[in-house]
């Protein structure tokens, strides 16, 4: 089953097996979103490469660990407090080690069984998985834990052309092992409307896919200019169209979890 320890402890995981799609990104602004209305929220990066972690830490100047490791060696959750009301379990390359262990099906559910024990005694309002780009172990451990998924893509081909594996994964865990997961929808990053591909594949995808887009973010110079500073698009570059997009499309992502 699902997991379901509190009532407002809401897991969302944030995958998409393609890279530079922009996961890092959402999951980044959706907890700053998520804190400034006042909920508790744990972030636990299931990336290797351990970016989110890594801007997370911008800001507070310490230097990157691997708690993450703890969940599959230990069923355990640590974090640290990046500021009031948000908590992170970090990870660095370390983590990539237990992508290839020989652990079997257990080391599927090693995610959801640490947070069912870390969610009895903190109850976070939500927790946010960024899941790396691919659907090996960390994105499934997130899927059989989570409650809901969202998946960002960028209006590229290449993006868009695996949408459909990762699509039947999360379906056969749906079906299989975790009944709770719920697919949420898009959101796409990174658009260019005034591109001629950019119409098609937002076209085709209106025709083709039944999820539905719940945000749309336009390309901007001043999200890398953020992400660098660790700070969230609104607070670097506050009346752009990408901070108001960002708004409006984390409104909506927050009233439908």
């Amino acid at each position: 089953m699902g997991l379901k320890i509190e009532q407002m402890s809401k897991v969302i995981a944030v995958a998409n097996q393609k890279g530079g799609v922009g996961k890092t990104f959402l999951t980044f602004h959706l907890a700053h979103f998520l804190v400034e209305k006042g909920f508790r929220v744990l972030v636990i990066d299931l990336d290797p490469q351990g970016n989110l972690s890594l801007v997370l830490k911008l800001l507070s100047g310490w230097r990157p660990s691997c708690q993450t490791a703890e969940i599959f060696s230990s069923e355990n959750i640590s974090f640290e407090e990046i500021q009031a009301g948000l908590r992170l379990v970090s990870s660095d390359i370390t983590l990539a080690r237990y992508e290839a262990s020989s652990g079997g099906v257990n080391f599927y559910f090693k995610l959801r069984r640490a947070l069912k024990k870390y969610l009895a005694r903190e109850p976070e309002d939500f927790v946010l998985l960024d899941c790396p780009p691919s659907l090996g172990l960390f994105s499934l451990s997130a899927f059989v834990a989570a409650e809901s998924l969202l998946i960002p893509l960028k209006p590229e081909i290449f993006s868009i052309s695996g949408l459909g594996d990762l699509l039947r994964v999360a379906e056969e865990v749906k079906e299989d092992i975790n009944p709770s997961l719920r697919i949420m929808g898009l959101v796409l990053n990174a658009i260019q409307k005034r591109t001629r591909i950019g119409r098609n594949i937002q076209a085709e995808l209106a025709e083709n896919v039944s999820i539905p887009v719940l945000a749309q973010f336009p390309a901007s110079i001043k999200a890398e200019e953020a992400m660098r500073r660790g700070e969230p698009v609104w607070k670097v570059a506050f009346g752009t169209p990408l901070a108001k997009a960002l708004r409006e499309g984390l409104t909506n992502i927050w009233q439908r979890l």
